[in-house]
């Protein structure tokens, strides 16, 4: 759904563009007036359902979607759902607020006038267009945070990678179709983890930013995962060999490339061990929560305390708590 829908953004925003260079005037024009008719209607919107003018009381009906149960496991006023939508809402509106007073700022600034005015309104415009969908990040991260116990953790990682995949390029003419080639299942099983990361250190970098990163990061991946196939290939003879797995015969030969094939070997059986012994381990919510990023991070205790919404003397709590299960879960 997420990803079907950035694409029609990017789709819309996009002739906007094209309609802005020709015309900038009158789309300039256009993104005032349509950007005014959004923010009307929110506020109606929010009069209907939630009985406030958001331009008012948006702080009200945030908190009010996120006063939590007399347990704090879950919100008070509606279910998670509900709630998510509810702040989806007034972040939206505060988006469009914020964009139409940058806009109004542009038409009073003395150092742009005629038609660069008319230019930096309609980017305004383009540029809120493709960025909607991170309100929506954003009021599934809220909710995940206020209540960490009863929100999906998943969903947060499914809806991130669902938009990076409209917005990466499999294309064999780019980089990272050409190292997603011969490993697209293995890294696009790793985009979950790979956009939850790079959405933690967004700061206040627009989208486009973020997908550059991951576009990147899974570029050195694929070209990792690519060397290790390599590697770890039963070996052949010589004469049957490209120059670049030639290369890597001579660094080592026959005998190595072996010795590295059965200590992958053994290793993938250690890691399938470890696996059942957390499935077997019994870990709470927080304390599976912390195992996932131990392993996603290697142990960064910043980092897992950071997603986790947790000073760090909890997070290594919640590692001692696990690992303690662990160690009982594999007889010791």
């Amino acid at each position: 759904m997420f990803k079907r829908h950035q694409l029609e953004l990017d789709k819309s925003a996009t002739a906007f563009e094209l309609r802005a260079r020709r015309r900038p005037f009158l789309c300039a024009d256009e993104a005032w007036f349509t950007t005014q008719g959004v923010l009307r209607h929110l506020r109606e919107k929010g009069i209907r359902q939630y009985g406030a003018d958001v331009e008012r009381y948006g702080l009200l009906i945030l908190s009010s979607a996120l006063e939590p149960t007399e347990d704090g496991n879950a919100p008070r006023n509606g279910t998670l759902g509900t709630c998510t939508v509810a702040v989806f809402f007034v972040h939206l509106y505060m988006a469009y607020a914020t964009n139409f007073a940058a806009m109004k700022a542009a038409y009073q600034r003395p150092d742009i006038w005629g038609v660069n005015v008319a230019y930096c309104v309609c980017e305004l415009y383009a540029t809120l267009m493709r960025e909607q969908l991170r309100e929506a990040f954003v009021a599934l991260e809220t909710i995940q945070k206020k209540f960490s116990e009863a929100a999906r953790r998943e969903a947060l990682a499914e809806m991130l990678a669902g938009y990076f995949e409209s917005q990466l390029s499999t294309s064999a003419q780019y980089p990272l179709g050409r190292a997603l080639s011969d490993e697209r299942q293995a890294l696009s099983d790793v985009l979950p983890a790979e956009a939850l990361a790079v959405w933690a250190d967004r700061g206040q970098d627009e989208l486009k930013v973020l997908r550059n990163r991951i576009s990147k990061r899974l570029q050195q991946l694929g070209r990792e995962s690519s060397f290790k196939d390599k590697v770890i290939e039963w070996p052949r003879k010589r004469s049957e060999l490209s120059d670049e797995e030639a290369e890597i015969v001579e660094f080592g030969e026959e005998e190595k490339l072996l010795q590295e094939f059965l200590f992958r070997e053994t290793l993938r059986q250690e890691v399938q061990r470890l696996r059942g012994w957390a499935e077997a381990a019994g870990f709470s919510t927080r304390e599976a929560q912390m195992y996932e990023l131990d392993m996603r991070t290697n142990y960064n205790t910043a980092a897992a305390a950071r997603e986790m919404g947790v000073p760090d003397k909890k997070a290594r709590d919640y590692r001692s708590r696990y690992l303690a299960k662990l160690k009982r879960a594999a007889g010791h």
